[in-house]
Formats: structure tokens, C-alpha cells, sequence
């Protein structure tokens, strides 16, 4: 599924101190730190990322700084791999007709 500005982002089934405590225990963190997304911006994500409801990939990037906008689309997908973020892919235009 191709991550675009029109999937919805909803919260994972991880709870976010839960993950940011097992972000920071990794031992391979350390060494993977140029490639992770930095820590302050795992959190922002996580704060515009609502408790209830969705947000845009859109709508999230536009309340981060332009220059960090590639690493926070990048930090979404690793999000999601983690469990703290779903991403609901978009409705196809045949869906919404029904």
C-alpha cells in the first residue's frame, strides 16, 4: 500500500510512552541513530496523531517544519511499523459511491 497525503493516521494499539521507553532501550538504537527519527520529532507525530479519531498524512506534515518533512513521512511508516500508528489507506472512488 503506497503511503500518500490522503491516508488517514490513527493511533496503533502501543501506547506512546510504552514505545518511546522501548525506543530508548534498543541496544541497536545507538548505532541506528542517524537512520531513526529523532526523538522530539517521534514525539510531535505522536501528539498530532489523536487519541480518538484520524488525522491526514497531509494535515500531520502541514504542522511540521518544512525541513523536517521528509524524515516525519519516513517516521509515520516507522511509527506504523511499531505499532503506535495504523495507517488507513484512502477510500477507493468506488468504495465512497456505495
Amino acid at each position: 500500500m503506497p503511503v500518500t497525503p490522503d491516508v488517514r493516521l490513527c493511533r496503533g494499539r502501543v501506547d506512546k510512552s510504552l514505545l518511546l521507553v522501548r525506543f530508548r532501550s534498543l541496544e541497536m538504537v545507538g548505532a541506528m541513530r542517524a537512520v531513526l527519527p529523532p526523538e522530539p520529532l517521534t514525539e510531535r507525530i505522536l501528539v498530532i496523531v489523536p487519541e480518538k479519531g484520524s488525522v491526514t498524512l497531509h494535515d500531520l506534515l502541514a504542522q511540521i517544519a518544512p525541513e523536517h518533512r521528509n524524515i516525519a513521512a519516513r517516521a509515520v511508516v516507522w511509527l506504523a511499523k511499531m505499532g503506535a500508528i495504523t495507517i488507513i489507506p484512502p477510500l477507493s472512488p468506488r468504495r465512497q459511491a456505495r
